[in-house]
Order: structure tokens, then C-alpha cells, then sequence
């Protein structure tokens, strides 16, 4: 199949792969990657809509200079990865690699897991779920299972009164959610949680969905292990928050995302997985349950222009990004900086709004 090119801009084009701001450990991480790579590591796929044709290409590169081919299917608009490492690829990626080069802690593990548990980002997600309770749950105080709950910095910004249990697989995060924060903190992802799910009244996914291989099995597995009136609550990196954050898309390419998402493809995958989708939107912030009637399979609805929407999109956020950064550190033209970003954001959620998008 040939693939269309629709470069966002010139950065994302391997030739001029870039490692601007990345520490000395993380230049070792990637050059670790790069010569540990081997060509049978890689996998073609289809759009998960399953058009075979229709790609047009947004990437060679990712954020750290890594080889990358972000795609986007113009049926449906779905981003994807592809070719992508294998899954025994990603598995030695995420355990040698991944925190090195995503996440390399200054301070102590500890240190790090007490500022994200005090940290404003984290302690909104917490409020989005206790609001899903309250509109959606049951009553009373419901048990909650996270998968890849990390230090468990989420779960201790939730009430005391709450049942919580997080999964992940980093031994020193278990311990901390455990010693720090009085959690139930248990080895596994998704194959161990997914014997404990039953038994919940609330799931979370937070940032996790995107990392999947195959979003819409792993949310088939969940979702058979989903009592009747439980609660799935799902969040991914929003395609469509570029412009209400740092404005740069590449910052969105990022080689352990094998998806990207906006709420209309974000809701596609979960209807294909058996859910009903009680609350989304562009954030992506997903409320599902289990859908309990016998429900035919959805052929995915054709939207092309969702798909033409993300190109314009992402190269208006770039082109933008390359004018308002080098203005935005200078003192005397920081608030004008800041000036021209708020009528940016403005001028990018009327169109949004344009497009059914917000």
C-alpha cells in the first residue's frame, strides 16, 4: 500500500530527528533503542476500523528523535502506529527502558510519588471520578480497581471511605502506594487485574488505553469481567486538547502511545468492545458500562471529515508553536506571548465548535 504524506511540518521528518531538552540518561536510553533495534521487531497493522488503504502519514519521528510512522486513517480518524515493535518488544521496552527515557526522576521515587499525589492534574482526574459517581453510580462507597496506578497518586486523592486497589508492575511504586498511602497495591496490568474486576464497582483506566496493542480486546476482556452496574472510566491524550496545552503536536508523538485518540474513534473502540458510552468528550474522558443487550456488531460509520479536521488541526497548532515559543521566555514580550495564545485557543475552539468538536 502507498501512503500518503501529510508531514505536520519539517520537524517530524526523520531526517531531522532532534533530542533538544532530553537529559544525558535519557540520550543513553535512546541510544540504548536505537542499537538494540532489529527489523523483525516491527509489525505492519490496519486501522482498527479495518481500512487497509486509506492512511495518510503525520510522522516519521517521535518526541525523542526515535524512528516513528504515526498514521492517521482517513475513513475514520483513528492515529495510529505502524509498523510498531512487536508485543515481546514493548514488554522489554517498558522494563528496561520506558521510565529512563520517559520519566527520569531527579529526586528520589518517593519524593516524586508525593509531588504527584499533591499535583493539580491528579487531583482533577480524582474529582472527574468522584463526580462519574455521583451521577452515575450507586450509592454508597463504592470499591475501585485502577490498572497502571502507578505509586497509586490517583487512588489517595479519592476518599479514605472508598475501597481502592491499584495494578501495576514497578515493584518500588507498589511498595510506596502501599507504605505512603495505606493503599492495596498488587503486581500485574490488565491479565491479573482482570480476575479482580467482578468484584468493583468503579474501573479505571487513566492513560493506559493508548498503550494497548489492541484497545478493543483488551476493553472486550475488561468489560466481560464487569459486574452489571459497574463503571468503566477511561481517559487518553485527547487529540484535540494540543491547542489548550503547549500547543506543540509533538509532544503527542510519542513511541509507547500505539494509539491516539479523539472522543469520536475513542467511543467507536469502546462500542466494538461491548460498552455503552454514558458521558465522552474531547479531553478524552470516557464513562462506560457494560451493555447487557444483545447488541449486532457496529460496522464503524465512515468520517472523513473528522480525519481532514486532525490534519488541519495538528498543523495549525505546529505552525503556531514555532511563532509563540521563542516568545514566550523573552521578558518584555512574555505577555504579549501570552496574549497572542489566549486569542490562538479562542480562535481554535470556534472552529472546533464548528466541527462538533470541543
Amino acid at each position: 500500500m502507498k501512503i500518503k504524506r501529510a508531514i505536520i511540518g519539517e520537524d517530524y521528518l526523520l531526517a531531522n530527528a532532534g533530542t533538544a531538552g532530553m537529559s544525558d540518561s535519557q540520550l543513553v536510553v535512546r541510544k540504548d533503542i536505537l542499537e538494540s533495534d532489529k527489523a523483525d521487531d516491527y509489525e505492519s497493522i490496519p486501522c482498527i476500523c479495518g481500512d487497509e488503504k486509506d492512511d495518510v502519514l503525520l510522522s516519521e519521528v517521535e518526541r525523542h528523535g526515535l524512528p516513528y510512522n504515526k498514521l492517521i486513517c482517513m475513513k475514520c480518524g483513528l492515529l495510529r502506529v505502524s509498523p510498531r515493535w512487536k508485543q515481546n518488544r514493548y514488554d522489554s521496552f517498558y522494563e528496561h527502558q520506558y521510565r529512563g527515557l520517559y520519566n527520569p526522576v531527579k529526586t528520589s521515587k518517593e519524593e516524586h510519588v508525593k509531588a504527584l499525589s499533591k499535583h493539580a492534574y491528579v487531583k482533577e482526574i480524582a474529582n472527574w471520578i468522584q463526580n462519574s459517581q455521583k451521577k452515575f453510580g450507586q450509592p454508597g462507597y463504592p470499591r475501585v480497581l485502577e490498572i497502571g496506578a502507578g505509586g497509586g497518586w490517583i487512588l489517595q486523592n479519592l476518599p479514605a471511605e472508598w475501597t481502592r486497589t491499584g495494578f501495576d508492575v514497578d515493584d518500588e511504586y507498589l511498595a510506596l502506594g502501599k507504605r505512603l498511602f495505606k493503599l492495596e497495591m498488587k503486581y500485574g496490568l490488565l491479565e491479573e487485574a482482570s480476575l479482580e474486576i467482578g468484584n468493583n464497582d468503579i474501573i479505571v483506566l487513566s492513560h493506559v488505553v493508548e498503550h494497548f496493542l489492541d484497545p478493543v480486546a483488551a476493553l472486550k476482556l475488561i468489560c466481560k469481567g464487569m459486574a452489571e452496574k459497574s463503571l468503566l472510566l477511561i481517559e487518553v491524550p485527547g487529540i484535540f486538547r494540543i491547542h489548550r496545552t503547549n500547543l506543540h503536536p509533538m509532544t503527542y508523538m510519542q513511541n509507547a502511545h500505539t494509539f491516539t485518540f479523539c472522543a469520536s474513534t475513542l467511543k467507536y473502540v469502546c462500542l466494538m468492545a461491548g460498552l455503552k458510552i454514558l458521558a465522552i468528550d474531547e479531553t478524552c474522558r470516557a464513562v462506560c458500562v457494560k451493555e447487557f443487550e444483545k447488541v449486532q456488531s457496529r460496522p464503524v460509520t465512515e468520517n472523513r471529515n473528522i480525519a481532514s479536521f486532525i490534519i488541519d488541526y495538528l498543523i495549525r497548532c505546529d505552525k503556531f508553536y514555532k511563532k509563540y515559543s521563542p516568545l514566550k521566555n523573552v521578558k518584555f514580550l512574555s505577555p504579549v506571548a501570552y496574549l497572542y495564545k489566549r486569542l490562538f485557543i479562542a480562535e481554535m475552539k470556534k472552529d472546533l465548535s464548528k466541527n462538533d468538536v470541543d
